[in-house]
């Protein structure tokens, strides 16, 4: 239904966005110039990325949720980024 197509919309929304600000062309870099798509666990994948001038780097990307109404995504890249472990740690402060 709507909300499914609204919270997938976002999802791809922000990995998109990370990624693209993580090469550091951020939003001009052209939101259609990468597809992101979902592994049978659900976890985020990039199917393509057009246009990079980056193919040697390896780029993984994560999200959460650190509340209901948020989300996070983040895109990690390097040599090997594949391998290996990121931990990411969600705090909550008081915003007054």
């Amino acid at each position: 239904g709507q909300p499914a197509l609204r919270e997938r919309f976002w999802r791809i929304w922000t990995l998109k966005e990370a990624l693209l600000k993580a090469r550091g062309t951020g939003i001009a870099g052209g939101l259609a110039s990468i597809a992101v798509g979902f592994d049978d666990a659900d976890r985020p994948r990039i199917l393509r990325r057009d246009g990079a001038d980056d193919a040697a780097v390896e780029w993984r990307l994560f999200e959460c949720r650190p509340t209901e109404t948020t989300r996070l995504s983040i895109a990690c890249g390097g040599i090997g980024a594949m391998h290996g472990e990121i931990r990411v740690e969600c705090r909550t402060a008081a915003m007054d």
